[in-house]
């Protein structure tokens, strides 16, 4: 049985560090009256269905299972005000947490708890915990598939994956690294059809969600629930170089922290030098050939991102392919095992078909590269922890300031 004072006792920095977010979030839920962007059109879809009309706003691009969810318990609850249903939000965000924690430990890594207070403060998704917000929501539900795909339970995995796709039809390609992964898991990187078929066998519930997936995107001619003229799929490069940026502010610690041994033993000269190479070639290629942005990507009342790209796309183009070689040099040298390497082309299928640029794209895989990543020493990681901490508050400050 879970002894909660003992591990209140052994764990207090992390129980002091949730305090922390806990009080951070309340203060947001609280202090910020009005509803921020896609918040607004959350809550109206909300609150529609509390007043028994189930008519889907024109402007919602995702299938309303979090809409849906949020109403049911605001019903049950009373919880009907716009703090309320926030806190009900929050609530339900908080499950993610533990289940992190029980992935982290499941992937054995060598101080889960650590890994966990960073997952908590990881400045991308940290502000969204107390909104009304799909993200973090959907972010659970992944999770969760992803922890029963890792205990062989597959019939849970997949009822989990279906509902992540009741919250974000995107979560699809996550499904689809899931079942990859089990494979992986299973068999290495062997491939023959007795052992595909054996797989197909294991995992016939991943096979369904596939099929309810595909069935969907016929029925709908498309992605996108509503607003489908702005949210048309293609083939576009942008998302892929503001990851890159985003990855290389947010992990940038991680090259000072291998720095002795991947740069002054210098120890493997081709790797770095078709790393930096490689890395050369994107930031140019940004450069000589700068993609086009979304139309939602130029308005600029109240947008920080908007206003940042805007600028790195016309005054200081040279300045962000930096960044994006920064961003590249990152990634490349944070240490993952063998079958992650596949990851990868999994971030990379989950945003090239979209041309708007959102940073919240970026959530479920920078969450996975926490997870996945080797881990430092002790004291290396509670520098990062306390790196997210700082950060997450100034950039949370700058949203609520300029604009989500």
């Amino acid at each position: 049985m879970f002894d909660l004072k003992s591990f209140i006792e052994k764990n207090k920095a992390f129980v002091f560090l949730l305090g922390v977010a806990l009080a951070i979030w309340l203060g947001i839920i609280f202090s910020e009256k009005s509803t921020h962007v896609d918040e607004r059109t959350h809550n109206r879809q909300i609150h529609r269905f509390l007043d028994g009309k189930f008519e889907i706003l024109p402007d919602l691009t995702t299938i309303p299972g979090y809409h849906v969810t949020i109403a049911s318990f605001a019903k049950l609850t009373g919880a009907v005000s716009l703090q309320g249903m926030r806190l009900l939000s929050l609530g339900l965000a908080l499950f993610s947490i533990g289940i992190f924690f029980l992935i982290a430990r499941q992937l054995k890594a060598e101080n889960p708890l650590v890994k966990t207070i960073q997952f908590i403060f990881l400045p991308l998704s940290f502000v969204y915990f107390p909104l009304l917000y799909t993200d973090i929501f959907s972010l659970l539900w992944v999770l969760l598939a992803f922890y029963f795909s890792l205990k062989k339970r597959y019939w849970s995995a997949a009822i989990f994956s279906l509902i992540s796709l009741l919250v974000r039809q995107t979560n699809i390609v996550w499904i689809l690294f899931f079942w990859v992964y089990i494979y992986l898991a299973e068999n290495d990187w062997t491939f023959s059809s007795k052992k595909l078929l054996i797989h197909l066998r294991q995992t016939v519930g991943f096979v369904v969600v596939f099929a309810i997936g595909a069935f969907f995107l016929w029925l709908n001619k498309g992605i996108a629930f509503g607003d489908k003229e702005m949210q048309q799929i293609g083939l576009y490069r942008g998302n892929l170089y503001f990851l890159l940026v985003v990855a290389g502010l947010l992990f940038w610690p991680t090259i000072l922290f291998n720095f002795r041994s991947n740069y002054l033993a210098f120890k493997n000269k081709k790797f770095l030098f078709f790393s930096l190479g490689v890395g050369i070639v994107l930031a140019l290629s940004f450069v000589f050939f700068t993609p086009k942005l979304h139309e939602y990507n130029f308005l600029k009342t109240k947008f920080l991102k908007n206003d940042l790209l805007c600028l790195a796309y016309s005054k200081y183009v040279w300045a962000y392919a930096g960044a994006i070689l920064l961003g590249y040099l990152t990634l490349v040298q944070i240490k993952l095992e063998k079958k992650m390497a596949l990851f990868y082309a999994f971030v990379v299928l989950s945003l090239v078909p979209s041309m708007f640029i959102d940073e919240r794209y970026y959530i479920i895989p920078l969450v996975f590269v926490l997870l996945f990543r080797k881990e430092f020493e002790p004291k290396k990681e509670y520098l990062l922890v306390f790196y997210f901490l700082f950060f997450s508050i100034g950039y949370s400050i700058l949203l609520f300031r300029f604009g989500f």
